[in-house]
């Protein structure tokens, strides 16, 4: 191949990254303007009835208590005396997050007082008694000019409204309410407001052969509502997909697929949440029954942090995630490896050792981006970055390995910015570093990291801000995969500044 020839082969691969990039850029900064449009996730059951869950026989009103032989022939009522603590599983440091986040069993308890029925969703369906529940559903209605309004062509379904039935799930004990109100809580009029309430609004049941939902907009209770939760009980169907659009974007939609496909994998809860104004849809159940409780979700006072480890989120439902997976499986994408740099594009309080949470303090995009690239099982660190300036007006970009809190007043002179350096702060990044830049940092969410006093014709006070980063290890594309490759930390050299460079800057 002649030189000219390689030269274009190369200018049509940096091309290519760098159309990659900007798709990267793009996705990463439509959750920077409006969070995540939608999300969901899954939770198993325990694989017993729980403390405070009822059995299956008892949801169904049969005894298990009287006048029972245990296996070694002993009623009720014999032998030694048991404390009220023994038979209750204590928590073990053995547990995963997964097995931590179970659940027990889902009741739905409906009916007159006293002649009621209660229906248990676990790994195995509904009880015996669903058929009591589906009789007792009526028509579902939708909105229309302020009206509600019956017409099966276009909504055909069952509900109970919340006075007409009571569950024992709870989306703030299964951890959902607190990943929904990091990653979705939008930037809002009323500051304070930044953690969700879930209400209980209603139970539906879609049923084959017709039940559906067409595409339309829920209607906000009030000014606070933002969003709904949607949460599926274990009953088989096919069909029933949930399909929402983001309001934003007219060609961008997240699927979920409830239906029961993968006989392999045991019965769980699973849900999604989105936003108010996302346009939705329910598909044409084909087969059995789909069941949902369904939660108004409303902003309110509170706080969250939760981005280091959010069990009850699927990150695979992330826009994100996907854009940087698909970026991965091109082989020109960064082929020899490098590090992909981000501004995180919320504030937080990183020169503060008190206050700095990170990474579990991650939110919005920020988060999304986080939690998609340890998905990916990529390396990625968070780290200060300082633009210094030389007495010349020259100005280079330094960072830290670590955070650090606002350092201690320090005397120094011209000499000292004369190199870049502070004393026991910052590494020089060089041009012919192996670092790309995916966006620019927002002047406005600097941290005071240095305060120092200079001397010259006169005494002065010079003030530096830092700026939180995240840096990620893309390997090469040949080691991409490989379970080493994705366990590997970054290389001590990197931390020497010998393998760094800004020039690759998108917005430049």
């Amino acid at each position: 191949m002649s030189v000219s020839a390689s030269e274009n082969v190369t200018k049509l691969a940096q091309m290519a990254e760098r159309k990659i990039l900007k798709g990267l850029n793009i996705s990463f900064e439509e959750h920077a303007r409006s969070a995540t449009f939608a999300c969901g996730g899954s939770l198993p059951f325990h694989a017993t009835p729980g403390k405070f869950g009822a059995t299956a026989q008892e949801c169904a009103g049969e005894s298990v208590h009287e006048n029972v032989e245990d296996s070694a022939g002993i009623k009720d009522g014999e032998g030694p005396e048991e404390s009220a603590e023994e038979g209750v599983e204590e928590y073990s440091e053995e547990y995963d997050e997964r097995t931590l986040n179970a659940i027990d069993d889902v009741q739905v308890r409906f009916g007159i007082s006293g002649q009621g029925y209660c229906v248990n969703f676990g790994q195995d369906g509904p009880s015996k008694d669903f058929k009591y529940l589906l009789d007792a559903c009526q028509p579902a209605s939708f909105g229309r000019g302020g009206e509600a309004v019956l017409d099966e062509k276009y909504r055909k379904a069952g509900k109970l409204d919340r006075s007409e039935f009571a569950t024992n799930f709870c989306p703030y004990e299964a951890g959902i309410i607190d990943v929904l109100t990091q990653l979705l809580v939008p930037e809002y009029k009323y500051r304070n407001l930044n953690s969700i309430k879930a209400e209980l609004y209603k139970l539906n049941i879609y049923s084959a052969p017709n039940g559906k939902f067409r595409p339309h907009v829920d209607t906000p209770r009030n000014e606070y509502q933002i969003g709904s939760l949607v949460v599926s009980l274990p009953s088989k169907h096919t069909g029933g997909q949930l399909t929402v659009g983001n309001s934003s974007a007219d060609s961008q939609s997240v699927i979920f697929d409830w239906s029961s496909q993968d006989k392999k994998q045991p019965a769980c809860i699973k849900w999604a949440a989105f936003y108010s104004d996302c346009p939705h849809e329910v598909h044409q159940v084909t087969a059995g029954h789909r069941v949902t409780l369904t939660y108004n979700l409303f902003l309110r006072r509170g706080v969250g942090h939760i981005a280091e480890s959010s069990p009850a989120l699927d990150p695979t439902q992330l826009p994100v995630y996907g854009a940087l997976r698909d970026a991965l499986e091109v082989p020109s994408f960064l082929n020899k490896g490098r590090v992909l740099a981000v501004y995180l594009t919320h504030r937080y309080a990183h020169t503060d050792n008190q206050l700095n949470f990170l990474p579990d303090s991650l939110k919005g995009a920020d988060m999304a981006l986080w939690t998609a690239v340890r998905a990916l099982d990529l390396t990625c660190k968070l780290v200060p970055i300082m633009r210094a300036e030389h007495w010349s007006g020259k100005q280079t970009d330094i960072f830290e390995p670590e955070f650090s809190s606002l350092g201690e007043t320090v005397t120094g002179g011209y000499v000292m910015s004369i190199d870049y350096q502070w004393p026991g702060w910052g590494h020089k990044i060089p041009k012919d570093a192996n670092i790309t830049w995916l966006n620019g940092k927002r002047g406005d969410l600097g941290e005071l990291q240095l305060a120092y006093a200079t001397h010259g014709n006169q005494p002065e006070v010079e003030t530096h801000y830092s700026y939180a980063a995240m840096l990620i290890l893309v390997p090469p594309y040949s080691e991409r995969g490989n379970s080493d490759a994705a366990s590997a930390e970054f290389p001590a050299d990197f931390w020497d500044a010998s393998s760094l460079d800004s020039d690759e800057r998108l917005d430049d």
